[in-house]
């Protein structure tokens, strides 16, 4: 130990700035603890990263416990590990998911090793432990702590006005924040290019810095305002009307949560419009976390099961013994702003019932995106065309996922199977296929909705193994 009354910790970060530090952030409010900060880069240098060890091994004598976050900065303060008590968080595990190859495995390697001299390794995902128990090191050592924020005050009107002119917001824009590094796991400029070819009345707020940021100016629209670095986005995020994420990969960010707790108070009011699979497993987990949920039914509603008219009073019966407040079926005729001190939003059905609620969270299904293979010749319908061994009409292209419509003999149609058992069965099946084999897919997933005995809807799009 130090020889202090009070125990002390060193955080590692790779750099300033980013969710990283806004999690230590929140760890520095811990009482009874002394935290200090110590950064591998302030450039994001890999060069000065690893010139910073020794340093930090020097330094870390002075703590009774260091906490390393992130995956990189993992890797480089291995011959660190071994001097002081050793906790390591994940943060998304992004030097791991785009290593591929020979980089691929040195960095499975190096991380395994890390993990192993580690006293603990926090995951921030179900989605991360998963990758790190397959990477080695120890499953005794991972465990899964998930993201958590601070709930904000909600602000009154006359605080997001004020927030609104000081970023030079008209009453007339529709603001929507992107926020986080500039850089290509990211992908901020997929939100750039969004905005400008939706353009005026939205406008796209970009908080962060990072390596892309020349080339976000280069393609900027008038519509699109660089932030840079802000010590203040929670004042940002009050001003904006919508948050948008574009990270190619991810752990639990915190800048979601953020926008989540922003949106939606403490047992705040949700209208759920349509009601896939996907929005109704949400609304369990919202009743059960206090809010209170209002499902505007749809067509689309169950989707991707397929429902009898006859079948859906009983199965939305079943969502009104949960806690799901269930409206008729009429059209949605318009959305628009709430009052002033009322909540935000309010639906308006064709048959006069008028719905108010802080968030409205719209679920009609999925549809794939195409725009990356049109004009390929690869044939495409309302997903990717492809045979029952996953080839498309390109005999050296094989497809799988959500994208994919497979030929089935028994429909004799193209169709769609969702779930994450046929996606986790149709990239072994592919990647088998691309090798030499010819084995043809079938589907693992009873497409059937059901009510279980504690009168609760179970749907097989649910399970996973």
């Amino acid at each position: 130990m130090s020889g202090t009354t009070v125990p002390t910790v060193l955080h590692v970060l790779p750099h300033p700035g980013g969710g990283g530090e806004e999690y230590v952030r929140l760890l520095e409010k811990m009482e009874g603890f002394r935290f200090e900060r110590m950064f591998l880069t302030r450039s994001m240098s890999p060069r000065e990263a690893v010139l910073s060890v020794p340093g930090l091994s020097r330094r870390a004598r002075d703590f009774d416990l260091v906490h390393v976050h992130g995956d990189s900065a993992a890797i480089v303060c291995l011959p660190a590990l071994r001097r002081r008590p050793t906790v390591l968080a994940t943060h998304g595990l992004s030097l791991l998911r785009r290593s591929h190859g020979v980089r691929g495995r040195l960095v499975r390697r190096a991380l395994a090793a890390a993990v192993a001299r580690s006293a603990a390794t926090i995951c921030t995902s179900q989605a991360e432990h998963d990758e790190l128990r397959a990477v080695g090191g120890g499953a005794d050592k991972l465990h899964r702590i998930l993201n958590a924020v601070e709930i904000p005050d909600q602000a009154d009107a006359d605080d997001r006005g004020a927030d609104r002119r000081v970023l030079d917001l008209e009453p007339s824009d529709v603001a929507v924040l992107w926020a986080g590094a500039l850089q290509p796991n990211k992908d901020p400029l997929t939100f750039a290019r969004a905005v400008a070819d939706t353009g005026p009345p939205l406008v796209g707020l970009v908080a962060g810095e990072g390596s892309m940021r020349a080339e976000l100016e280069r393609t900027a629209a008038p519509n699109l305002r660089m932030l840079g670095h802000r010590d203040d986005l929670d004042r940002v995020l009050r001003a904006s009307d919508a948050f948008v994420t574009t990270s190619e990969r991810e752990g639990l960010p915190l800048t979601v949560l953020e926008a989540m707790a922003r949106a939606l108070p403490e047992q705040g009011t949700v209208i759920m419009l349509g009601g896939d699979i996907l929005g109704i497993d949400l609304a369990y987990n919202l009743v059960d976390t206090g809010h209170r949920v209002i499902l505007v039914p749809h067509e689309q509603s169950f989707w991707p099961h397929k429902v009898d008219a006859a079948e859906r009073p009983r199965l939305f019966e079943a969502l009104r013994g949960a806690g799901i407040e269930v409206v008729g079926e009429a059209p949605i005729e318009r959305i628009e702003a709430g009052e002033e001190g009322a909540p935000a939003r309010r639906v308006l059905l064709a048959d006069g019932v008028e719905l108010a609620g802080d968030v409205i969270m719209p679920f009609y299904g999925l549809a794939p995106a195409l725009d990356f293979i049109a004009g390929s010749g690869v044939d495409i319908e309302r997903g990717l065309l492809v045979n029952p061994e996953l080839r498309t009409t390109d005999p050296h292209i094989w497809a799988a996922g959500d994208v994919c419509q497979i030929w089935s003999a028994e429909d004799n149609a193209y169709r769609f199977y969702y779930g994450w058992q046929n996606v986790k069965a149709m990239g072994e099946i592919a990647a088998c296929n691309m090798t030499g084999a010819n084995d043809s897919f079938r589907t693992f997933v009873d497409e059937t909705l059901s009510v279980n005995g504690e009168g609760k809807l179970h749907s097989s799009f649910w399970d996973y193994d």
